[in-house]
């Protein structure tokens, strides 16, 4: 019962109310030890047309197919959740944002170069990366929220220019960037 209370039906992966008490306690261990922690929202790149195309079933694959790359393709200790519709979020603990933007870079790759429709089309993820400010004493359901937004609106820039690629802030010497690869 309590393993069904906190997977999704559809993946395996865990839900969205595992992922919100996880990312709670991930944020407290990275503040108290700390370490860097980060945050990636994933979307499915036109994810309506395939369903519409090809049908709720071919929809599911898709969405099943993912959260195995996922789960199978990132390090141990790695919390993968799906986050909603075609939405999956990923935590990172202990990694810098430019390690986690390589990190899921290589994921869209592989999603890219690997998945196909029926009709042969490549099917493409959108990614949004950010890192959790745990130095601030800012209190941790707030950081949490802020967080989640960010990355939110990285994974909405990168839909906005182009889909197919991660969007993140980047940290070269004293200077934030945003990046999109």
């Amino acid at each position: 019962m309590q393993t069904l209370a906190i997977t999704d039906k559809l993946t395996n992966l865990y839900n969205r109310r595992f992922f919100e008490e996880r990312m709670q306690m991930e944020l407290t261990n990275a503040r108290q030890q700390k370490y860097p922690i980060c945050l990636a929202l994933l979307d499915i790149d036109h994810f309506k047309r395939i369903n519409d195309t090809f049908g709720h079933a071919e929809g599911d694959k898709v969405l099943c197919k993912l959260g195995f790359v996922l789960s199978t393709n990132l390090r141990k200790g790695t919390v993968v959740a799906r986050f909603g519709g075609e939405e999956f979020v990923v935590i990172l603990p202990n990694t810098r944002i430019d390690v986690a933007h390589q990190i899921m870079d290589g994921i869209r790759k592989l999603v890219s170069e690997t998945f196909t429709t029926d009709d042969g089309k490549p099917i493409t993820i959108s990614i949004g990366v950010q890192e959790a400010e745990v130095a601030d004493s800012m209190d941790l359901v707030s950081l949490q929220k802020e967080t989640i937004e960010m990355a939110d609106a990285y994974l909405y820039q990168a839909k906005r220019t182009g889909r197919n690629q991660v969007c993140s802030a980047t940290n070269s010497g004293r200077e934030t960037t945003q990046s999109c690869s």
